[in-house]
C-alpha cells in the first residue's frame, strides 16, 4: 500500500472509531489499589472471544507487577464471563508461568459458571507450588481475600 493509502485507511479507521466513541479492552488491566499490591482483572462485555485477548490481559498485568518489587496479588473479575473455545488448562497454565514471582497469589471472581469452576480448581492443583489459586464469588471476596493473603505472605503464614 502506498504512503498516501496508509493515510487514507488511518484516517478512515481514526473517523470511525471517533464516531464509535471510546473502544473498551475485553479485559481492563489496572492497579486496584494506590500501593499497587492488588492488580485487577475486569472482564467487560463481550468479554473475550480469543486466548490471545486473555494473554495479552495476563502480560500486561505481568508488565504491571514488574513496576514494583514487593509481593502481589492479581484478582480476575470474570463476572458471567465464558471462556473461549480451545483447551482452557494449557491458556490458563500458560498464564500462570509467566507471572513474576512477586505474585504470590491469584484469584478468580467468577459468578456461578460450573465448568468454569471445575477448570480453575483442576489449575489449582496442577500449580499450588507456584502460585496459590482460589476461586470466589464476587469481586469484593476476591479483594477481601486477596488483602488477606498479602498480610498473611507478609508475615510468611500463608494458610490454605
Amino acid at each position: 500500500m502506498t504512503t498516501y493509502g496508509t493515510m487514507m485507511l488511518n484516517r478512515r479507521l481514526a473517523s470511525y472509531f471517533a464516531g464509535v466513541g471510546s473502544v473498551l479492552m475485553p479485559i481492563e488491566v489496572s492497579w486496584y489499589d494506590t500501593e499497587k499490591t492488588i492488580i485487577r482483572l475486569d472482564f467487560r462485555k463481550p468479554h473475550i472471544t480469543t486466548w490471545d485477548e486473555y494473554h495479552t490481559a495476563t502480560e500486561n498485568a505481568c508488565t504491571l507487577a514488574r513496576e514494583v518489587t514487593h509481593q502481589v496479588a492479581i484478582v480476575y473479575c470474570a463476572y458471567d464471563a465464558t471462556m473461549p473455545s480451545g483447551a482452557p488448562l494449557v491458556h490458563i497454565k500458560r498464564a500462570i508461568s509467566i507471572m513474576p514471582e512477586h505474585i504470590v497469589v491469584a484469584i478468580s471472581a467468577l459468578d456461578r459458571n460450573p465448568f468454569e469452576r471445575m477448570i480453575l480448581n483442576i489449575v489449582q492443583k496442577l500449580t499450588r507450588y507456584k502460585i496459590q489459586t482460589y476461586i470466589v464469588s464476587t469481586p469484593e471476596e476476591a479483594i477481601q481475600l486477596a488483602r488477606k493473603k498479602l498480610k498473611e505472605a507478609t508475615y510468611g503464614v500463608m494458610s490454605r
